[in-house]
C-alpha cells in the first residue's frame, strides 16, 4: 500500500522507487503482483506517467486511511512501551508559549535527559488534527478548543481568572466596575483558537457569542500569537482579556495596567491526548509535570 501511495504521489514508478529506496524493476514487479492478486489494474502505464485508473484512485483513497491507522497503531504501541529513551511530540497553543512551555520543557529535560522533545506551536485546529493523526503525542491548549472533541482524554493544567488589561494612560485606567459594553467599545484584540476564516476566540470564552457581539466585541485585529497581542495592547491599539499568568508579567513590569471590570471568566488550559496515548507512563508523567508548572504559575500570578 505504501508503494502504491508513493506512485500515486509522484505519478512515476522511477520517482516512487527512489523515494522508497528500492529498484524500479522491483517496484514494478511488486505492483504487478498486487494487481494480479486483486484482479484489477491500478495504473495505466501506456504513457510516460503512471496514470491512476478509477480503481487505482479508489484503492489509494482506502489505502491512505489504512496506512495512517497503521502509523497510529505503531506510534501508540511505542508510547505505551516507552521508557526513558525515545521521543515525545508536543503541540502547543498560543497562550502557553511564553511562560508555561519553557518551564515545562526544562522540567522534562532535567528529569529525562535522554528523551527527545519536539515542540511545535500551532493553531488549535491544526493541533487537534495532529493529535488525532499521531503527529503529536500530546497537545497543550485552551479547554475551549477541545470542549467538543470526542475521543480525547484531557487533564486541566491551569485554571485561573481571566484578567482585563490596557496600556498605561488608557481611558479605562482607574475606572471602577467597567462593564462588558464599556470594555467592548475600546477595540478588544482577539486571540484566535482556530485558523478558519471566522476564528473562534479565547477572549472571554464563557461569555456567549451573542453577548460579545451585542456589547461591541467585533475585533478588528485577531491573532493567535500572544506576544503580538500584548504588544498591540502596550501600544494602546486595543484592550485585551487573557489568562492571569500570561498577562501578569507585563503588569508587574508596568507595561500594562489591570482594569477593574464588573464581569469575570475563568481560563482553563488542558493537556489532551488520545485514549491509547494516555496509557503511556511517560506521557502521564509529563502531564504531572504540566500540572505542577501550572500550579506554580497560578500561585505567582495570584501573588
Amino acid at each position: 500500500m505504501r508503494q502504491v501511495l508513493a506512485i500515486g504521489r509522484h505519478g512515476s514508478f522511477s520517482k516512487a522507487a527512489k523515494e522508497l529506496g528500492i529498484a524500479q524493476p522491483t517496484l514494478s514487479k511488486s505492483v504487478a503482483r498486487l494487481e494480479d492478486e486483486l484482479g484489477v489494474m491500478l495504473f495505466d502505464r501506456s504513457g510516460w506517467r503512471a496514470q491512476m485508473t478509477p480503481m487505482g484512485e479508489f484503492f489509494i483513497k482506502q489505502a491512505s486511511s489504512l496506512v495512517d491507522e497503521a502509523h497510529r497503531l505503531d506510534r501508540n504501541i511505542q508510547l505505551i512501551a516507552r521508557g526513558e529513551i525515545g521521543e515525545v511530540k508536543i503541540g502547543l497553543g498560543p497562550i502557553l508559549r511564553a511562560a508555561f512551555m519553557p518551564k515545562l520543557a526544562a522540567e522534562i529535560n532535567t528529569r529525562h535527559p535522554k528523551l527527545k522533545l519536539t515542540i511545535m506551536a500551532d493553531s488549535a485546529t491544526s493541533l487537534l488534527q495532529g493529535v488525532n493523526s499521531g503527529a503529536y503525542d500530546l497537545i497543550l491548549v485552551a479547554e475551549t478548543a477541545v470542549a467538543t472533541e470526542v475521543g480525547l482524554v484531557s487533564y486541566i493544567v491551569i485554571e485561573e481568572p481571566g484578567v482585563a488589561v490596557a496600556a498605561p494612560g488608557h481611558p479605562l485606567e482607574g475606572r471602577a466596575g467597567i462593564s462588558v459594553a464599556e470594555f467592548g467599545s475600546y477595540n478588544v484584540i482577539g486571540s484566535a483558537i482556530s485558523s478558519t476564516s471566522t476564528p473562534m476566540l479565547y477572549t472571554m470564552p464563557e461569555l456567549s457569542h451573542e453577548t460579545r457581539t451585542h456589547n461591541g466585541f467585533n475585533p478588528m485585529i485577531v491573532t493567535n500569537d500572544l506576544e503580538t497581542t500584548l504588544d498591540l495592547v502596550r501600544r494602546g491599539i486595543g484592550v485585551y482579556a487573557g489568562a492571569a499568568h500570561a498577562v501578569m508579567p507585563s503588569i508587574q513590569r508596568g507595561e500594562l495596567v489591570r482594569l477593574d471590570v464588573d464581569w469575570s471568566y475563568t481560563y482553563r488550559a488542558v493537556a489532551a491526548m488520545t485514549v491509547a496515548a494516555s496509557l503511556s507512563p511517560m506521557l502521564r508523567q509529563i502531564v504531572g509535570y504540566a500540572e505542577a508548572v501550572g500550579s506554580e504559575l497560578m500561585a505567582a500570578s495570584a501573588g
